[in-house]
């Protein structure tokens, strides 16, 4: 595979595979054989990382996408929105929208910060970058190991 070009194929369902590139064709781009039966749908999309300068004005509130994108890396996309709704929810319920707009926005540029990181070593093209990545992907394998061993220590 090309240095910085990323295939990774996801089950959806039995027998079922959405793959996904960094690339324009995602199923050329993937490193194994594949033996494809059907292909439902394909697409192209460009990733932009863009976040609202301000989550509020007057009484209008923005949460989720509307309020910030950035690549898929990570999955945190429902997460990120999800704790931008409750967020509002509890301010609404507890009549205080001061410091909504701030709060996300400080957190949820976190956390965008820390998914460029990611792609930026997913799609990395040196080889000591790739070597990096590598490594984190083999020690993930080991993380449920090392949380069990650590939890008696707590």
């Amino acid at each position: 595979m090309k240095p910085g070009l990323v295939a990774v194929s996801v089950p959806i369902g039995e027998n079922r595979f959405r793959f996904v590139s960094s690339c324009e064709n995602a199923l050329e781009a993937f490193p194994l054989p594949l033996k494809i039966h059907k292909v439902r749908r394909e697409g192209v999309f460009k990733i932009s990382v863009r976040q609202a300068e301000s989550f509020s004005k007057g009484r209008i509130h923005l949460v989720g996408d509307a309020a910030h994108c950035r690549t898929p890396v990570g999955g945190r996309g429902m997460n990120q929105g999800i704790a931008d709704a409750v967020e509002l929810a509890k301010r609404m319920a507890g009549n205080q929208m001061d410091g909504y707009s701030e709060f996300r926005h400080r957190e949820d540029k976190k956390v965008i910060a820390i998914i460029e990181c990611g792609r930026k070593i997913v799609t990395a093209k040196t080889l000591v970058a790739r070597m990096e990545f590598n490594t984190v992907l083999a020690a993930a394998k080991y993380y449920h190991l090392l949380r069990e061993d650590s939890a008696g220590l707590l």
